[in-house]
């Protein structure tokens, strides 16, 4: 008897496409830091409960904090000297 589920196509190379991906970003960010600039994000989630007893018994709730920052190197991007003050 014919099995009848139908045969699956060719499996995409998932971690060949992601690796070319993270090159890609790479290579940007290595350009941008080799003249003297650097952005970076961070991201948390902080979850409280009472599990037990309270105002609101086996409830919960949760705070996110997103982080982005850059640094800018004036030194490599204007040649200005260090040291001084903006």
């Amino acid at each position: 008897m014919p099995s009848p589920y139908r045969p699956l196509g060719p499996i995409p190379n998932l971690l060949e496409e992601e690796q070319q991906a993270a090159h890609f970003v790479s290579d940007g960010r290595n350009f941008l830091d080799q003249h003297g600039v650097d952005f970076f994000l961070s991201y948390t989630s902080d979850i409280a409960g009472n599990p037990v007893e309270g105002a609101n018994p086996n409830g919960f709730t949760y705070a996110d904090f997103f982080y982005l920052g850059g640094v800018f190197k004036m030194q490599e991007l204007f040649g200005w000297p260090p040291g001084g003050s903006v």
